[in-house]
């Protein structure tokens, strides 16, 4: 499926890699320290599988390759 302009992914592969991983950390630290951080583990696991992250959206970045 192909997507429009705007929710065209702009993470590279590293960039996914990072927040997949720092999703398994925010994990253990909800498990550890808060429940809170569950959901900063979900948003890290999020934007890593659809790679796409509204933030650098509106900063107009992307760290995809053309």
């Amino acid at each position: 499926m192909r997507r429009g302009k705007f929710f065209a992914p702009n993470e590279g592969r590293t960039d996914r890699m990072i927040r997949a991983l720092l999703g398994l950390v925010f994990l253990y630290m909800g498990l550890t320290i808060s429940p809170w951080l569950y959901i900063i583990a979900a948003i890290a696991f999020l934007t890593a599988i659809d790679g796409f992250c509204l933030l650098y959206w509106l900063l107009g970045i992307s760290t995809r390759k053309k």
